[in-house]
């Protein structure tokens, strides 16, 4: 029909991302936001779908009912061997093993165990390193206890001498509310030798240090565990739609951070320990400049 304008579909991908306990759906739609506003090198679009568990979200990406996935190192180091098309596209933020207590006397959190230890499934990897290195003293065994992922101010109204551990990105709201409303609750620091363990038992965990300000103003610098947020794709995504994502993570930070904090606590410089461990996606190794053993070759950015 003469007059007639027809309107043409923008092509869209897709990112799959879990539950938000790990920050990965807001993280997720402000990405979203981002690459809308960047034409180049695609002008494709980003919608963003919440599916289930990580094995989930790798076998929609390997039976391309997806493009990009988020998931952690953790996940990524357990699964992707059963995935051989699928790689890195990069390393984003940590996902924090946080150390709780109201206990007054305890120093630090370190082996052998002396309090009770509480410990969220979401970090399940803490609770069956701690009880492999207790193996040779029982009683230190009882001290430990699994809850399943609850909402954490509930475990914290019955807190008192015990340890709680937990995983979440930092800042987490509700522990910034808890720590002003009730100045017995303290971050406890991890000793130097506890990271130590940590570091061998589990080579995709990084550690970084944190202003402590970062929950409590004037707080000491604490060095704490975690487990770091990935980008996945399948090795065959088009070279512009990798670097596309590329260039909206990584030369966008600055900005988005002042909406999202999690775009500040990542740069190029996660990748290098990454590359060690798991496959990268040739245009990222390219980006990063990275070789085949992880190390940085003559590219930076």
């Amino acid at each position: 029909m003469a007059g007639r304008t027809e309107l043409r579909a923008e092509p869209l991908l897709t990112l799959l991302v879990g539950r938000d306990l790990d920050g990965s759906r807001r993280f997720a739609d402000d990405l979203s936001r981002i690459w809308s506003n960047r034409d180049h090198p695609t002008d494709e679009r980003l919608a963003v779908s919440q599916r289930g568990s990580a094995r989930f979200r790798l076998r929609a990406l390997e039976r391309s009912r997806g493009h990009f996935a988020i998931v952690s190192a953790e996940e990524a180091s357990r699964y992707l061997g059963d995935h051989p098309r699928l790689r890195v596209i990069g390393g984003l933020w940590l996902i924090y093993l946080h150390a709780l207590t109201r206990d007054q006397t305890v120093q630090s959190l370190s082996l052998p165990l002396r309090n009770a230890v509480w410990v969220t499934e979401n970090a399940a990897y803490a609770h069956h390193a701690l009880w492999e290195w207790s193996r040779e003293t029982p009683l230190a065994r009882d001290k430990l206890e699994i809850f399943p992922t609850p909402w954490i101010p509930d475990l914290l109204y019955n807190l008192g001498s015990e340890v709680l551990l937990f995983a979440a990105p930092v800042p987490l709201e509700e522990i910034t509310a808890e720590l002003q409303r009730d100045s017995t609750l303290r971050l406890l620091p991890f000793d130097g030798g506890l990271l130590d363990e940590f570091r061998l038992a589990y080579p995709w965990l990084q550690t970084a240090v944190l202003p402590g300000s970062a929950y409590q103003k004037g707080a000491v610098l604490l060095e704490w565990p975690g487990r770091r947020m990935l980008m996945v794709a399948d090795v065959a995504l088009p070279e512009p739609s990798a670097r596309k994502m590329l260039e909206s993570l990584y030369e966008t930070r600055e900005g988005a951070a002042l909406f999202n904090p999690l775009f500040g606590q990542y740069d190029t410089s996660v990748n290098k320990l990454l590359a060690r461990i798991l496959p990268f996606h040739p245009v990222s190794a390219e980006y990063f400049g990275l070789t085949e053993d992880g190390t940085r070759g003559g590219a930076s950015r």
